[in-house]
């Protein structure tokens, strides 16, 4: 049953949609530059950008794709979809709102929220994730992008593209290097980002102090100061943008987890096998950033033909599974 058609989960509204789309707008900028060597003369002077139009840009994308990943779509195809919030009552059931659904595979695809590291005076801070960032309606002078993951580093490249002042912090003095990542790309990646205007800086922040706050008026930037620790002592930045990009919390609490004898771990995900099945419910399975340890791509390719041979219910959850 369809009460309402909403569109979506993070990878369309908050993710890998409006990403690439800021990313498009960035590579144009780079292209703009670079033209003359082509023989495309521009008139002098620096490229201007208006930012309201890149964000124009990237809402038109995200609602031109919609249709296609919204709960319609997987009506049209064959899938009965219950709206409402799903939580296991037993190993082989669900309940969603009054209606209890009995399956013999379920897959768990509940995804994860931004994590916030306990920094001293950052959750009183007006900063940033990926949830807000792309929300934004006016360009940031300047931003600090805490972590130096894959969002982190994306959004540094696009931000500095358009004209913000952007310095990622990251703990190590490389990339990649709590992942156990490849020190030659990791070398590689950050002199390019340095080439389009990043600026890295190593260390810890110590204490973020709000001395501006958001307000109503969404085309005033609110402003912090960090306090970072480096080798060489401490540094103050100020910004008007901070994100927090430290990586991902899995949603597996209030999800009956427990009833479904399904063990995971809060903040980590579902334990999975190698073939994305609970190590203690095989006839469940996970996908995403609700998953513990398993690589993201593998889970996909793995449970689609475990959906298709099992012929599986999907069952499409509206609500977002916070603690």
């Amino acid at each position: 049953m369809i009460t309402e058609h909403l569109a979506g989960g993070d990878c369309l509204n908050v993710g890998c949609v409006p990403s690439k789309a800021l990313l498009r707008a960035a590579k144009s900028i780079a292209e703009v530059k670079k033209c003359a060597a082509f023989g495309v003369i521009l008139p002098p002077g620096e490229i201007k950008l208006d930012f309201s139009k890149v964000m124009l840009y990237l809402r038109e994308k995200r609602a031109h794709i919609s249709p296609a990943d919204g709960h319609l779509a997987g009506v049209r195809v064959g899938a009965h979809v219950f709206q409402g919030r799903g939580k296991f009552v037993g190993p082989d059931s669900i309940r969603v709102g009054e209606t209890v659904l009995k399956f013999k595979k379920a897959v768990v695809a509940v995804g994860g929220r931004p994590g916030v590291p306990s920094i001293p005076g950052l959750k009183q801070a007006p900063f940033t994730t990926n949830e807000s960032l792309f929300n934004l309606e006016v360009l940031p002078p300047r931003m600090v992008i805490i972590g130096a993951g894959v969002i982190a580093l994306e959004m540094a490249q696009c931000f500095a593209a358009f004209g913000t002042h952007v310095t990622v912090l990251q703990r190590s003095n490389a990339l990649f290097a709590s992942k156990q990542g490849d020190p030659e790309a990791a070398k590689i990646i950050q002199e390019e980002l340095e080439k389009s205007g990043v600026h890295f800086l190593s260390g810890s922040t110590k204490q973020v102090t709000t001395l501006r706050e958001r307000t109503d008026d969404t085309k005033e930037l609110p402003l912090m100061k960090l306090s970072i620790g480096t080798d060489n002592g401490d540094v103050d930045l100020e910004c008007e943008c901070l994100l927090v990009a430290t990586g991902r919390v899995a949603n597996v609490e209030n999800l009956g987890l427990e009833e479904a004898g399904i063990e995971y771990e809060v903040g980590t995900g579902v334990k999975c096998n190698d073939l994305s099945q609970s190590v203690s419910n095989p006839n469940v399975y996970a996908v995403g950033d609700c998953v513990a340890g398993v690589p993201v791509r593998y889970q996909h390719c793995i449970v689609l033909i475990a959906v298709v041979i099992a012929v599986a219910v999907v069952i499409m959850c509206l609500d977002h599974y916070s603690p």
